[in-house]
């Protein structure tokens, strides 16, 4: 996708990548986490960045016969339940929908659960791709104020005019490699 790159984001920066669909955002979020191998050159990650990357199917990785809070325990073992149960709550999980299966939630409550699961193991640098695919309104707001309050960095893809003005510190449009 891309003949030639140079990119750099500085710590504390909020990066925005626009473009078409099929520009090479997702491919260039996916080079920066290191998921996608590059064929020369060289990928640096700086001296005590922690990564996290979400990607736009993360959803699609959750174990179906788990619970909310199983799938929230299989990323932080060493959390009690009392501080898991207020983390799925944050999420909108309260009471009993905290007991259902993955198998049976929508398409944003996965996303939701799959944004938790990232959130509990904490990174200084976040990637995401799209991750207010499939949520309600209230939902981004309320994701958008938790990353505005997030003192690290952020990489991350959206076609959200809101989101985009609220988050976006610098803007990266991507055009034709």
């Amino acid at each position: 996708v891309y003949r030639s790159l140079e990119f750099r984001v500085e710590r504390g920066q909020r990066v925005a990548l626009l473009g078409e669909n099929g520009a090479g955002k997702s491919t260039l979020l996916k080079i920066l986490a290191g998921v996608l191998p590059i064929d020369y050159g060289e990928r640096q990650v700086g001296y005590g960045v922690s990564l996290h990357y979400f990607a736009q199917h993360q959803a699609d990785v959750l174990n179906q016969a788990h619970t909310v809070l199983d799938s929230l325990q299989e990323v932080a073992p060493q959390a009690d339940l009392p501080w898991l149960r207020a983390v799925a709550g944050t999420f909108l999980f309260h009471d009993d929908d905290q007991f259902k299966p993955i198998s049976v939630l929508s398409g944003g409550e996965r996303s939701r659960v799959a944004l938790a699961r990232m959130l509990l193991n904490p990174a200084n640098t976040l990637l995401l791709d799209e991750p207010t695919n499939h949520l309600d309104p209230a939902l981004v707001d309320v994701l958008s104020d938790a990353l505005l309050d997030f003192p690290g960095t952020l990489v991350f893809i959206s076609h959200d005019p809101v989101f985009l003005t609220r988050m976006a510190t610098r803007v990266v449009e991507i055009e034709d490699g």
